[in-house]
């Protein structure tokens, strides 16, 4: 800065300046992905449920990425997610095998499984689970693989 401002004008600059990064650090903050861990029954089998948002950096409404799997298989299933935001999911598995239609609440998910034909229904009823980084990390990991293996040219 220039030796000829004033104090009361550096200070000013300072400031402006001090508040400019405060801005940018909680814009960054705010666009950070939240996740959600869900287990619990599709019909009698055990699921787990993994959702992400993120933060559409080109305006709009969010978008969502998703996976699950059955506890007695270890490979995930990639959902292509689609939400109304009054709480109401829209999940389609990867290849059309099956479409979870699930209501979040703040203790978890509930709904129903169907088979593409619509000829099954299955009551689906999910429990939002605590989520440690290094777990989160696994899932994160799963996602990237799971989305990679679907959608790789």
């Amino acid at each position: 800065m220039s030796e000829n401002l004033p104090l009361l004008q550096k200070m000013k600059i300072w400031f402006l300046f001090f508040i400019l990064s405060l801005a940018s650090a909680h814009r960054a903050n705010a666009q950070e992905a939240q996740v959600w861990l869900y287990k619990g029954k599709l019909d009698a089998k055990e699921i787990t449920l993994y959702l992400k948002t993120q933060v559409n950096e080109c305006g709009g409404k969010d978008f969502y990425t998703a996976m699950y799997r059955y506890s007695a298989n270890p490979k995930w299933i990639e959902l292509t997610t689609t939400t109304d935001y009054q709480n109401n999911f829209g999940f389609m598995e990867a290849g059309f095998t099956g479409v979870l239609l699930l209501k979040k609440s703040a203790k978890g998910l509930a709904g129903t499984w169907l088979s593409p034909d619509g000829k099954r229904q299955l009551p689906v009823s999910l429990v939002l689970q605590p989520l440690k980084a290094t777990e989160k990390e696994k899932l994160e990991k799963a996602l990237e693989e799971t989305i990679y293996q679907n959608d790789d040219c």
